[in-house]
C-alpha cells in the first residue's frame, strides 16, 4: 500500500473510542514526577547557616550582644563608673532599706579647683582620687553631694579633698565616719544629713 492517504499515528497516541461511530485520539500527557525526577537536592551540602536560628540561637545571640555593649560602656571612665555604681546600689537596695545621704561642705575654692569625697566605698572609689565622689558647687560656697546606701551597709571612713589638674589636697585631721545605721525616717524615706567642716 502506498503511503498516500495513510495516516501516520505516533505511538504517543491514546485512542479513546467514541460511540460507535467516531474514534478520536488524545495524546498521551507524560507524568510530572517522570520528568523530574532526575532533580534531587543534596541537603548535605547546604550550610548550616542557612537553616534558621532556634529561639535557644537568638536568645544566645542577644544576650551576647547585650555583656559586648556593657563591656565598651565599661571601657569609658565615666560610663564604667555609674554601671558599677547602678549594679552596687541594686545589690544593696535588694538587701534592705536604702538611706538618702547628703554631705555638704562650705568651702570657698579658688579658680580651677573642685572638692571631692574619697573613702572606704565604691561609692567614694576606695580612696582612689581618680574615682572619688564629686560635690557640686552651690550658693554660698556650699559644696554638696548625694548618695544612696543600704541601711545595712557597714560604718565608711571618708576624707574630702580639693583637687586643681592632678594636684590633689587633702584636708587635716583623722578619717570622718559615714554611719548609714544613724538615718533618721522622714516620711518614707531615711534620710542622713552630714554638715562638715573642713579640716586644716
Amino acid at each position: 500500500m502506498s503511503d498516500k492517504g495513510r495516516s501516520f499515528i505516533s505511538k504517543d497516541t491514546d485512542f479513546t473510542s467514541q460511540g460507535s461511530h467516531s474514534i478520536g485520539f488524545i495524546p498521551k500527557v507524560r507524568k510530572f514526577s517522570e520528568s523530574t525526577s532526575s532533580i534531587k537536592i543534596d541537603e548535605s551540602k547546604l550550610h548550616k547557616s542557612q537553616t534558621l536560628p532556634t529561639e535557644k540561637k537568638r536568645y544566645k545571640k542577644s544576650k551576647n550582644k547585650l555583656i559586648d555593649e556593657l563591656n565598651e560602656l565599661k571601657v569609658l571612665p565615666i560610663y564604667g563608673q555609674a554601671l558599677e555604681e547602678a549594679i552596687r546600689l541594686e545589690k544593696e537596695l535588694a538587701q534592705g532599706k536604702t538611706v538618702e545621704i547628703t554631705f555638704s561642705m562650705h568651702y570657698n575654692t579658688a579658680f580651677g579647683e573642685r572638692m571631692i569625697i574619697l573613702g572606704g566605698h565604691e561609692v567614694m572609689g576606695n580612696w582612689r582620687s581618680d574615682r572619688a565622689l564629686d560635690l557640686e558647687w552651690t550658693n554660698g560656697h556650699i559644696w554638696k553631694a548625694i548618695i544612696s546606701l543600704s541601711q545595712k551597709s557597714k560604718d565608711i571612713e571618708y576624707k574630702y579633698a580639693i583637687v586643681k589638674g592632678t594636684l590633689v589636697k587633702w584636708e587635716g585631721g583623722n578619717n570622718r565616719t559615714l554611719r548609714p545605721s544613724e538615718a533618721v525616717q522622714s516620711g518614707s524615706r531615711l534620710l542622713l544629713n552630714k554638715f562638715d567642716i573642713w579640716r586644716r
